[in-house]
């Protein structure tokens, strides 16, 4: 709630005319506080009220600077649901820009910068955000665009960047996406983003997806930088791998139509209006951000249901067990050998291990391989050239995974306990440490190791504490959206 200077009623014309019967609920009047406080309203600035955390936000500072005497509010999220954990930032977000775009068309009417007609358009397109954003959500065609993209680029992906021509938008869609999906995203203006900025993005190549980047098209009732972010569609293709549009649904068609450097992907808002622009494109990528998430999560929930056999089987051994019974190795054996065939089919068919790093992908599958007790026989066709004159061409290799010698049964469960924590997620971890590292009593066992560390040093560590932390293959993909300050928290033990 803002209040000009010269109003005898403080909120007579600032807030809209629904709100008004709230205020007239509030007693406090004018002539009823102190007189330095009705002089200071009256010489110096409105009062705000804002509940938000903008502060924080670069979205909520878009603002800030524009006028010497008002200063943003801060404060906390702006409802008491259980669901603010994940989501509260984007309800305060929401809130502070719908907050100053009112605040200054307010201003602006009053001072007489811009005519009340103005004023009134903006307030009633600001009016219109309700139906908008469920016109988004709603959007089933939108929403399929943006599962196919997940679903060929979750898991490969170099970098993911945000760029438009308003501050905060893109940093606002970059912090939202980390926070849900627990990867990092980039947020750039796109004209600082073009200078210098582009040198990190990685192109794809035959065997790699490189970068993404999202860029945020303004729509055609504001023309110039409609026209500015149409162009730029031919400066982003050659620089990085995979680029998607945010864009108006009427420019579609236009940017499809660019050769060479068309977006691979054009996401649609349906509103053109310059007023609720950074709404939609904000809503998008917040439905990018569920979808990708979603998929990121499909493949954490793959690499659990693989690991639980495991784990379940090891929790059923005697803590101080140093073989498996016969029809547990069995058992371990069969499964391993089914595990295996999945992990490698996925492997080389998509795209979804790339960032799992080449040496961990080694470990798991020479772990699997020795597992299951048998020599695996993985055929793989290899495609080649068509580049320098070469034919195209393809030829089937077989590549063979087997131990020299049979494994006892000390080594079998020892590297059994080791691809269990490797394929772990946070539960699974815990489960594996209530079994082994506690005593009879429940209390943990203080069992050291030495981590090794950057530099050629070594890191003292309680084992429990280790897998407290330990970032295996199921929690490397998983997502689990957490209130910023219960993140440093997440990585150091169990929540």
């Amino acid at each position: 709630i803002g209040a000009a200077r010269p109003e005898p009623v403080l909120h007579s014309r600032s807030v809209v005319p629904g709100r008004l019967s709230i205020c007239r609920r509030i007693h406090t009047q004018r002539e009823d506080l102190p007189e330095h406080l009705q002089r200071f309203i009256a010489t110096k600035t409105p009062w705000i009220y804002v509940v938000t955390n903008i502060e924080a936000s670069a979205l909520g500072n878009i603002g800030r600077g524009l006028d010497a005497v008002i200063h943003p509010a801060a404060g906390a999220g702006i409802t008491n649901l259980p669901e603010e954990e994940c989501v509260g930032s984007t309800f305060a977000a929401m809130a502070s820009l719908q907050w100053q775009v009112a605040l200054h068309t307010y201003l602006g009417e009053v001072r007489g910068d811009i005519s009340r007609t103005y004023a009134q358009q903006i307030y009633g397109q600001l009016a219109q955000l309700p139906d908008v954003v469920e016109q988004i959500v709603s959007d089933r065609a939108l929403i399929t665009e943006i599962e196919a993209m997940c679903s060929e680029l979750v898991g490969g992906n170099f970098d993911f960047v945000y760029t438009g021509y308003l501050d905060g938008v893109p940093e606002e869609q970059a912090h939202k996406a980390a926070e849900m999906i627990q990867e990092m995203f980039a947020g750039w203006h796109f004209f600082q983003f073009q200078h210098g900025k582009y040198a990190h993005m990685k192109r794809r190549t035959r065997h790699t997806l490189g970068s993404i980047l999202g860029h945020n098209a303004p729509p055609p009732s504001w023309p110039f930088f409609n026209a500015r972010a149409i162009k730029s569609a031919a400066e982003i293709g050659p620089r990085v791998a995979t680029s998607f549009f945010i864009a108006h649904q009427s420019d579609k068609e236009t940017l499809q139509n660019i050769p060479d450097y068309a977006p691979d992907y054009i996401f649609t808002y349906p509103a053109d209006s310059i007023t609720l622009y950074p709404f939609q494109v904000i809503i998008v990528s917040h439905l990018i951000s569920y979808f990708w998430g979603l998929k990121k999560k499909e493949i954490a929930q793959y690499i659990e249901q693989w690991n639980q056999p495991f784990v379940d089987l090891l929790v059923g051994i005697e803590q101080d067990a140093i073989a498996l019974p016969e029809e547990v190795r069995s058992q371990v054996s069969a499964h391993a050998h089914a595990v295996l065939e999945k992990f490698l089919h996925l492997c080389h068919t998509t795209h979804y291990f790339d960032r799992m790093e080449g040496q961990r992908r080694e470990t798991i599958t020479t772990a699997l391989a020795l597992l299951s007790g048998q020599t695996v026989e993985q055929a793989l066709p290899y495609e080649f050239g068509g580049f320098l004159g070469g034919e195209r061409r393809a030829i089937a290799v077989t590549c063979q995974r087997q131990a020299e010698g049979e494994l006892d049964d000390v080594t079998y469960l020892s590297i059994l306990k080791e691809l269990s924590l490797e394929l772990s997620n946070g539960e699974q971890a815990k489960q594996l440490s209530d079994r082994f590292l506690v005593d009879a009593t429940g209390a943990t066992l203080p069992t050291q190791l030495q981590v090794a560390r950057p530099h050629g040093r070594e890191r003292t560590v309680y084992e429990s504490d280790y897998l407290a932390e330990y970032e295996g293959l199921g929690t490397f993909y998983d997502v689990e959206p957490v209130h910023p300050p219960k993140i440093a928290k997440a990585k150091k033990g169990w929540l």
